[in-house]
């Protein structure tokens, strides 16, 4: 039984010790700190010590006298123990000072570190990963567990190493001034030591417990505000915050029960506080009554005692903060190692060298638990083709596209670009080499020109891919022109604002492969007319991925991809899919025929 709780202990405590090695702490500061905390130790030690030789001559003098010229030296010396005291307390300030600018440094930049890493991993993970998870979830992660360990890193390095410094001295010093008396203290710290601890492992499953509970009412609460339009619309407000007012209570029950084991530890240590004085008094009394402690060893003694009292009572302070940083480590360090990229070897491609020919082999992927999204797609597109992605609903076209933007990963098959495998060349260089212009435009809360420059450094080409994407006038009448923000998610822009804010993005990247998903869909027939000159211009000379149901948008395609249940139906020229495959008809209206695009319908080949 012991064993197994010590190693459940020590499982508990070693995520949070690796955390602190491996991102708050240095060798070279480690060293520094524990000298400046001997240093601080020593001083605090050294004060009861002189209190007591002090006190010894004082006394001493008193009973041999206090007339004459050995009470002026007695004096003399007196002053003396308090002039290296003043001393002590300047040296004392200045070494906390600095040791306290020096952890704190050590501590903020450490947790910087930490979530930098967690951003960047997060951020390179494929939308299986995100979409398995809940945001909440992620930023309580990120945020939350990784303040808490900041916040208990500072107190381990700081607190912790100085109250067992204190501790060790105080009890050899007691040991020398008496030691049955030291004895005795030592057992008795001990004893309200591990009293203490066992008192407080009660609250680990609390604490566990009410940090789940924190990050699941942080998740509602995101995704609430997030889709605050949606639950208006369909008057849901009040049952979203009777759920939210769940999760609330839920979190308070949690907490209220790691609060109730704090309030049971808490008193016991304040109590062990004064029976440890009692217990210096009376044995410390009886010694000194019989001549085996002076007057200032009593003193002493209860000052040190006072002193091994406060660590032993700061253990109520720190037990809570020690599990809610242990939980709190665990969670971080399952994030690290969800988020590990796995060893791959990196093709190095300069963008210069691809001319954009796209090779798709047997290329299939399924979602987590089977279900099949796409499977035996197998075509080939040259260099500067046109190929519209045709298909209804849940055909694999956004899977396609996804594969091609390397948010997801095949799980059978290969994408090869100019013969190099997807696979292997790395997101940044590949970055660079594709362009998207998405369905749902998404524009973050920052400048006109940052967002038309997402991705990139250089800002000064900008204003040049807002004119080729037709949107440079309409950002100059903005309130701030390009430095106007344009609110969450771009509410503050038209749908065609940001259609083209997006296609000046592409325009800035000067991609080799384009994939415009549904670009004009959100528009009316006349902001489409408008938009498909910029269209154009972006898609000629660049391998071009088109998913649109609209026919104006897919004129002049060389090639159809015509998918259905994720699988490939057809990959020919427009006119031979439109004769040969009544999946393709069914899908547009007459429109085709007016346009010039009419083939005499004949027996489908499916």
């Amino acid at each position: 039984m012991t064993t197994d709780a010590t190693t459940s202990g020590w499982q508990r405590v070693r995520p949070l010790l690796r955390l602190l090695r491996d991102h708050f702490l240095s060798r070279r500061l480690v060293v520094i700190s524990c000298l400046f905390i001997g240093l601080v130790a020593a001083t605090d030690l050294l004060g009861p010590w002189l209190v007591m030789k002090a006190i010894d001559t004082i006394v001493g003098q008193y009973h041999a006298g206090i007339a004459g010229p050995d009470a002026s030296a007695a004096f003399s010396r007196v002053l003396g123990i308090a002039g290296v005291m003043v001393g002590l307390i300047f040296v004392q300030y200045g070494s906390h000072s600095l040791l306290v600018r020096m952890q704190n440094r050590m501590m903020y930049q450490g947790a910087a570190r930490l979530r930098s890493e967690l951003y960047g991993r997060l951020q390179a993970q494929p939308l299986a990963f995100h979409s398995q998870r809940r945001v909440g979830n992620l930023l309580t992660s990120l945020v939350t567990d990784i303040q808490t360990l900041q916040d208990m890193s500072l107190e381990l390095i700081s607190r912790v190493p100085f109250d067992l410094c204190v501790l060790s001295g105080l009890l050899l010093v007691m040991f020398l001034v008496n030691a049955v008396l030291a004895l005795g203290v030592a057992g008795f710290l001990l004893a309200a030591f591990l009293i203490g601890l066992r008192l407080g492992r009660q609250g680990w499953h609390s604490q566990e417990q009410a940090m789940d509970a924190t990050a699941a009412f942080t998740s509602r609460v995101q995704e609430s505000l997030n889709g605050i339009r949606t639950i208006q619309s369909f008057g849901a407000a009040a049952q979203e915050h009777e759920g939210v007012a769940q999760l609330s209570g839920q979190q308070a029950q949690q907490m209220q029960e790691a609060g109730q084991v704090h309030a049971t530890v808490t008193p016991f240590f304040g109590l062990s506080e004064y029976a440890g004085i009692l217990l210096v008094l009376v044995v410390g009394g009886w010694c000194a009554l019989h001549g085996t402690l002076t007057a200032g060893g009593l003193v002493a003694f209860l000052a040190y005692m006072e002193m091994a009292a406060e660590p032993i009572a700061r253990v109520a302070e720190l037990l809570p903060k020690a599990q809610k940083a242990m939980v709190a480590a665990r969670r971080v360090e399952t994030s690290l190692a969800e988020t590990a990229a796995p060893a791959a070897s990196v093709s190095m491609v300069s963008p210069a060298s691809i001319t954009g020919e796209v090779r798709v082999r047997d290329l299939g992927f399924a979602y987590p638990g089977g279900k099949l999204a796409l499977h035996g797609a197998h075509f080939t597109v040259m260099p500067g083709e046109k190929v519209a992605v045709i298909g209804a609903n849940a055909a694999g076209k956004s899977t396609l596209f996804d594969l091609l933007l390397k948010l997801q990963f095949p799980t059978q098959g290969s994408i090869e670009i100019d013969g190099i495998d997807l696979q292997t060349i790395a997101p940044q260089a590949w970055c660079s080499l594709v362009g998207v212009v998405p369905q749902d435009i998404v524009l973050l809360n920052r400048t006109i020109a940052e967002n038309i420059a997402l991705g990139t450094a250089d800002l000064s080409d900008v204003q040049q891919a807002a004119r080729e994407a037709g949107v440079h006038e309409a950002i100059l009448r903005l309130p701030k022109g390009y430095d106007t923000l344009p609110g969450e998610r771009g509410v503050c822009l038209s749908g065609g604002q940001r259609q083209r804010i997006a296609i000046a993005r592409v325009f800035l990247r000067n991609p080799r492969i384009l994939l415009l998903d549904e670009p004009t869909a959100a528009l009316d027939l006349r902001s489409e007319a408008a938009l498909l000159p910029p269209l154009a211009t972006l898609c000629r000379g660049r391998t071009t991925f088109i998913v649109s149901h609209r026919p104006t948008v897919l004129e002049e395609v060389d090639k159809v991809l015509l998918l259905a249940d994720g699988r490939q139906l057809a990959f020919d020229t427009p006119q031979t899919v439109w004769q040969e495959f009544l999946q393709y008809r069914l899908l547009f209206p007459a429109a085709w025929e007016a346009a010039g695009h009419s083939v005499e319908p004949v027996a489908d080949r499916t």
